[in-house]
């Protein structure tokens, strides 16, 4: 989910990075009456936050910023985003309940398992097909843009890190965030597939330590 909205800096886009606190966030800025989109109920969606993002420049669930900067208009825009460290964010998109729920055909009603088995083989297929952080946030080289070094990140870019969450909201979009509504039911086995080295050398030897290594690399200042 992304969105258009009125941020303390003025007009806004939100790139919603999936499994890094965005519903969180745009949950606040609707709360606000920020917002220059429209909120959708939609079914399960993400367990407890259920809903969608729709508008004239939204047009679907996952927008890359790419896809906002088709548009001129949009291009001046301030642009803010939530970021998340590589394995946490991976391993937290497994265990995510829209990936496990259960329809009854019959009835319609909606269920989850009480118990979500970790598969690593389904996990390293799963996080090849996730786009990067990076990817998201990228433009094309022909829109003129200042970026940030050695990507097509553009430089103004506001980063809110999932983990400072409210204090980086508070600081860049003046919100108030006492804690986020979505925690996952497979805690417990999240926690405990993060856990395993394994796992951490997948995530190392994929992608997404591109992401790792520029987000969270010791020679970056991002805000």
């Amino acid at each position: 989910m992304k969105m258009i909205f009125n941020s303390p800096e003025g007009k806004a886009i939100f790139i919603h990075i999936p499994k890094t606190g965005g519903n969180t966030i745009q949950k606040h800025i609707f709360d606000k009456g920020d917002s220059m989109d429209e909120m959708k109920i939609s079914g399960h969606q993400d367990g407890k936050d259920r809903f969608e993002v729709r508008g004239r420049f939204t047009s679907k669930k996952h927008m890359k910023l790419s896809e906002y900067f088709e548009y001129e208009q949009l291009r001046s825009f301030e642009i803010f985003t939530c970021i998340r460290n590589s394995l946490d964010r991976l391993v937290s998109f497994y265990f995510s309940p829209h990936r496990h729920v259960k329809r009854n055909k019959i009835t319609g009603e909606i269920s989850y398992p009480e118990k979500v088995d970790f598969d690593i083989d389904e996990f390293a297929e799963m996080i090849e097909k996730i786009p990067t952080m990076i990817k998201i946030l990228s433009i094309p080289s022909n829109h003129d843009i200042p970026c940030i070094s050695s990507t097509r990140i553009p430089s103004k870019v506001k980063i809110i890190r999932t983990e400072n969450l409210k204090l980086d909201a508070s600081a860049l979009l003046d919100l108030e965030i006492n804690n986020s509504s979505n925690v996952s039911p497979y805690r417990d086995s999240s926690k405990k597939a993060k856990s395993d080295p394994a796992v951490q050398k997948l995530i190392f030897n994929s992608k997404h330590q591109e992401d790792q290594d520029f987000f969270y690399g010791a020679n970056i200042n991002l805000n």
